[in-house]
């Protein structure tokens, strides 16, 4: 049973809400919120902060201050790899630590629509799956958004 699980160890839900990311941190903080309704605590030092504060702008501005990138480039309509990729990290990014919508994610960071932002997101998802130095650039990026 779940809500016993949850009751008897808070570590237990803290795993299980992201189980291989299906959840988004804003999600994580609202659910959250609703629990300690209900008298569940986080345990010390596991509480997610309010992601709300991170903005497009910022993620943007992050990604490409890590690939040493002027923030300009983003919006630059070509194929090369380093821009390409640097566009979809900002959208992976944008999806999970924002509330933003993928219409607006796409609009934001490159003029794209939203099926672009998606296909984005998904290739991030894949190749943080299949490629480790891939993987560890994320995590490092995801360490520079935490700060």
């Amino acid at each position: 049973n779940l809500s016993k699980d949850i009751k008897m160890n808070n570590k237990y839900f803290h795993d299980f809400v992201y189980y291989e990311g299906n959840i988004t941190d804003y999600q994580l903080f609202e659910l959250c919120k609703i629990l300690e309704k209900f008298g569940f605590k986080p345990l010390a030092g596991e509480a997610p902060k309010d992601p709300k504060n991170l903005s497009i702008e910022f993620i943007k501005s992050t990604v490409c201050k890590y690939f040493n990138m002027p923030i300009e480039y983003i919006y630059i309509p070509t194929r090369k790899r380093e821009i390409v990729q640097s566009r979809q990290i900002a959208m992976y990014f944008s999806k999970y630590k924002t509330k933003e919508s993928l219409k607006t994610i796409g609009s934001l960071i490159g003029g794209m629509d939203h099926a672009t932002a998606l296909y984005s997101i998904k290739q991030v998802s894949n190749l943080i799956e299949t490629d480790k130095r891939f993987k560890a650039q994320i995590d490092e990026i995801e360490k520079l958004l935490k700060q």
